[in-house]
C-alpha cells in the first residue's frame, strides 16, 4: 500500500477522520488487487501498483457508447493497448 502513493496523506482532523481515510486508501488497494486477479494474465497479474498505475491506468484512451455497444478506443501503438482490451473483454464475460 505504501508504493501505492495513497498512504502521503495523513489528515490532522482527528482520529475518526484519519480511520476514514486508511479504510478507503485499503479498499482502493483492495479493488485494485481483485482487478488485476480477475483480468490480467502473466506478468500483469502481479504486477506492483506503480507498475499498474504507469502502464494501464495512464494509457490515453475513451470509452464511447454507439449503437447500444460500449467501444473501448485507445491510441494506436500504445505499448499495453492489447493487455487493456484483453481486460476489458473479461470484464464483460463477468458482467
Amino acid at each position: 500500500m505504501i508504493e501505492s502513493g495513497e498512504t502521503h496523506v495523513i489528515l490532522n482532523t482527528g482520529f475518526e477522520a484519519n480511520t476514514n481515510w486508511l479504510m478507503t486508501v485499503a479498499m482502493a488497494a483492495d479493488l485494485v488487487r481483485w482487478f488485476q486477479l480477475l483480468c490480467f494474465d502473466g506478468s500483469w497479474r502481479d504486477a506492483r501498483p506503480k507498475a499498474l498505475r504507469w502502464g494501464i491506468f495512464h494509457a490515453p484512451g475513451r470509452l464511447v457508447h454507439r449503437a447500444r455497444q460500449r467501444v473501448v478506443r485507445i491510441i494506436d501503438g500504445w505499448p499495453t493497448a492489447q493487455v487493456l482490451l484483453d481486460a476489458y473483454q473479461r470484464i464483460e464475460l463477468i458482467a
